[in-house]
């Protein structure tokens, strides 16, 4: 069984992460994308600052988002899945953004090689994303992956900010 979508028709499931060294939180401009969310009150909504000087945007939810990725063939990304969480939700964002702060803070490792960025996790020592420069001459590192609907057997969230399963664990 392959990772389903959720809506086809009106949705798609590919999506290129941005891979931002500046971003304090993961965040993703779409609640479709989300395997598990939950909408904040207004009362618990954070403002998040921006590059762009005086501008602050809106964390209104936040959830979990799974994710297929093929670190040997980043351009492919039939692959693992790996479960992200938390991640933020920002109506009217216009890209979906990994922090690497974040993952350096839960845990994970990085290397950079002339092919790309690879994230690891430091206690298992497995890659679990590679990011790769595909606007040259932009010197912006991006993850190509399907993101996938939640399924009844899909492992809760750890600590650490994701979890990484092979597929035959997922689909038992």
């Amino acid at each position: 069984m392959k990772c389903e979508c959720r809506n086809q028709n009106e949705w798609t499931p590919q999506a290129d992460w941005l891979l931002d060294s500046g971003a304090s939180l993961h965040f993703i401009p779409y609640l479709e994308d989300f395997a598990s969310f939950e909408e904040l009150n207004e009362s618990q909504h954070e403002l998040v600052h921006t590059a762009k000087k005086d501008m602050s945007l809106k964390i209104t939810g936040k959830g979990s988002v799974i994710l297929e990725h093929n670190v040997d063939n980043p351009m492919q990304p039939n692959g693992k899945f790996i479960r992200i969480s938390p991640v933020d939700y920002i109506k009217g964002l216009s890209i979906w953004l990994l922090s690497l702060g974040t993952f350096l803070h839960d845990g994970c490792y990085v290397k950079g090689l002339d092919q790309g960025i690879l994230l690891a996790e430091i206690h298992k020592g497995a890659i679990f994303l590679h990011c790769v420069n595909t606007k040259l001459p932009d010197k912006l590192y991006y993850a190509h992956t399907i993101i996938c609907s939640q399924e009844a057997s899909t492992p809760s969230a750890t600590a650490l900010s994701l979890q990484i399963d092979d597929y035959q664990n997922w689909h038992r």
